[in-house]
């Protein structure tokens, strides 16, 4: 509101100016030539204001997953109770209840799985599970993901951006099951995905469970 103002003012005092005594140019001549050197000033200004957000946001973007990798290594450190070296991820097995399973960069590639859900799965169906996380760390989704929650972070009263975000998390989720069923058939992928449904409901999991048997029958 400041900078507007600030214009407004600028162009009068121009045109003001331009039309003291002795002085021929028109009024209309004045106001074009104020209002293309706002306009000048105003293009850098705007871009300085657009990377000042996007710094912004991302700097807040960055504490928050930093809070989550460190609770996650708290994790680790505190309920480990195995760790797996599957390649360049390592795979620490935490000793809780809950089921839970996720990747994560901090910084080398790492997946966390609990004793809550292998304890209900079959070996085929664990390994359906970390084949899904282990897709999402070598087609770094974690990219994708970020630079939608960026967008919507700053934007946030564009919708469209909040659902770009949305649809971003369920295609990267759908792009893991893809991967698991490749690797460990679509009917063991599908059955890990109920079960991990019954355990800990979880919004759309019975339709990627479905989603899989359906497309994958096909191929």
């Amino acid at each position: 509101m400041v900078s507007v103002t600030a214009a407004v003012l600028a162009v009068g005092l121009i045109v003001v100016w331009g039309m003291a005594p002795g002085e021929t140019r028109s009024r209309t001549d004045l106001l074009g030539e104020a209002l293309r050197g706002v306009a000048a000033g105003a293009v850098p200004f705007g871009v300085g204001g657009v990377i000042a957000v996007v710094l912004g946001r991302g700097d807040a973007l960055n504490r928050s997953d930093r809070a989550v990798h460190t609770t996650l290594s708290r994790l680790v450190l505190l309920g480990g109770y195995v760790q797996q070296q599957r390649g360049a991820t390592t795979v620490s097995y935490i000793d809780t209840p809950r089921p839970f399973a996720c990747a994560t960069r901090d910084p080398v590639p790492h997946i966390l799985i609990t004793r809550g859900l292998i304890e209900h799965l079959t070996p085929g169906q664990v390994e359906a599970i970390l084949a899904h996380e282990e897709h999402h760390l070598a087609a770094r989704h974690d990219r994708h993901l970020r630079l939608a929650r960026l967008a919507a972070a700053c934007l946030p009263f564009i919708s469209a951006f909040r659902a770009h975000e949305r649809r971003v998390r369920l295609l990267i989720e759908l792009a893991g099951d893809d991967h698991a069923a490749r690797v460990c058939g679509a009917g063991i992928a599908a059955e890990a995905l109920d079960r991990y449904c019954t355990l800990d409901p979880a919004p759309g999991a019975a339709e990627r469970a479905a989603r899989l048997r359906r497309v994958h029958a096909r191929a």
